[in-house]
C-alpha cells in the first residue's frame, strides 16, 4: 500500500508537467492589462498550470513585444510541457533581446536545440555558454553545459549509424492525446497509470468547477 501511495504522489507531480500539451491548441486567456496578466500568469506558473499560464504571458507579449520576463517564462513553460520546438523559439527571442536579467536563457536555448536534434548548433551554444556564464551556481551550470556538449557528440555519432528500430503508434484506443500520463510498471504484469476524465484539454475554468479531474488505474498484462 505504501508503494501505491508513492506512485500516486509521483504521478500527481508529473501531471503538473506533462498533462497539458498545447501544441496547436493555444489557450485563449481573458484579455487583461499587463499587470493583471502577469499576476495571474505567475500564479498559474507557480502551481504548475503551465498551459494556462502561457495564455496570460502571451497577453503581455502581445502588448509588450520586448518583455523579456514574459518571453522567458513562456519558454520555461513550453519546456516543462515538453514542446521543445516552441520553447527553442522563445529562448532565442530572449537572447535576441539581450536582457542581462536572464543569463540562463543561453543554456536552455542550447538544450532545446539538442532536444530538437540540432546537435552541431547545440554543441556550439553549450560551449559558448560554458565560457561566458558567470551567474548563480556558475560551476554547476558550466559542468552541466560540458556534459550536454559531450551528449551532442554522441548524438552526431549515432546519426551517422541510425538504429533500425521502428516505432508504431498503437492507436487512440490506447493513447489519447491529452488524457493519459505517468505510466509506471508494477512488477512484470501490471501497469499503473493516471488518466483525466476528459479526452479533451481541461481549461482553467473547468478545473475550478470540479477538482476531481483525474483518477488512477491499473492495467493487467494479457499475452504480449
Amino acid at each position: 500500500m505504501k508503494g501505491l501511495k508513492a506512485i500516486a504522489t509521483a504521478a500527481v507531480l508529473l501531471f503538473t508537467i506533462t498533462a497539458f500539451s498545447q501544441t496547436g491548441n493555444e489557450y485563449q486567456a481573458p484579455k487583461l492589462g499587463v499587470k493583471k496578466s502577469l499576476k495571474q500568469a505567475d500564479y498559474l506558473f507557480s502551481i504548475g498550470s503551465y498551459y494556462n499560464a502561457i495564455g496570460y504571458y502571451t497577453n503581455v507579449v502581445d502588448k509588450q513585444d520586448d518583455n523579456a520576463y514574459a518571453s522567458y517564462q513562456i519558454g520555461m513553460a513550453e519546456y516543462y510541457l515538453r514542446d521543445y520546438k516552441t520553447a527553442e523559439g522563445w529562448f532565442k527571442k530572449v537572447l535576441d533581446l539581450n536582457s542581462p536579467g536572464y543569463p540562463l536563457s543561453g543554456y536552455y536555448y542550447a538544450l532545446m536545440m539538442k532536444y530538437n536534434g540540432k546537435y552541431d548548433l547545440a554543441k556550439q551554444a553549450f560551449n559558448s555558454f560554458g565560457k561566458s556564464y558567470k551567474g548563480e551556481n556558475a560551476s554547476e551550470y558550466k559542468k552541466m553545459a560540458k556534459t550536454q556538449s559531450a551528449g551532442c557528440d554522441l548524438g552526431i555519432q549515432m546519426l551517422q549509424k541510425p538504429d533500425t528500430v521502428k516505432i508504431m503508434h498503437i492507436g487512440t484506443e490506447i493513447n489519447q492525446p491529452y488524457s493519459d500520463f505517468a505510466p509506471l510498471p508494477w512488477g512484470d504484469s501490471l501497469l499503473i497509470y493516471a488518466s483525466l476524465k476528459s479526452d479533451t484539454i481541461i481549461q482553467l475554468d473547468d478545473i475550478k468547477k470540479n477538482n476531481q479531474f483525474a483518477e488512477f488505474y491499473a492495467a493487467q498484462r494479457t499475452g504480449d
